[in-house]
């Protein structure tokens, strides 16, 4: 199993590297052929400003993460909350409703309000409309 630790420094990487967001990618290397087969609209806008450089999106972040320290997990965000997530509840000022605090690496979906979650089994990093944040 994979410690928050561990989870958490291999999240690190790609944030501190400035690594890009580009929807469906997991930690490549974004390149001009790829740009012109972009058929999105934000990364025919955007994505040409990563040509060359590392990308990833919210659940790619994940993926990445945990592929580093050997372990596997379906990159679509929606995969990851309906096969992976076990408990909700509400968030109450960034609490769990019972008072307690996020545990360092909870994985965070939020559902449409900002009070709704899921934490993953496995570890817990937080994804937020097309963001990744680290509870640390």
């Amino acid at each position: 199993m994979v410690s928050a630790a561990d989870f958490i420094e291999k999240c690190y990487i790609p944030l501190n590297e400035g690594w890009g967001y580009i929807w469906g990618q997991w930690g490549a290397v974004w390149t001009e052929a790829k740009q012109k087969a972009a058929t999105r609209e934000m990364t025919v806008k955007y994505g040409s400003k990563w040509i060359g450089k590392m990308v990833t999106d919210c659940s790619g972040l994940i993926k990445w993460a945990l592929y580093q320290l050997g372990e596997s997990i379906t990159h679509h965000a929606r995969y990851q909350y309906t096969d992976y997530c076990h408990r909700k509840g509400k968030l109450i000022n960034g609490l769990r409703e019972d008072g307690s605090a996020i545990l360092p690496g909870t994985a965070v979906f939020l559902q449409g309000k900002e009070d709704s979650f899921q934490a993953l089994v496995i570890c817990q990093i937080p994804k937020r409309s097309g963001s990744s944040h680290i509870v640390k």
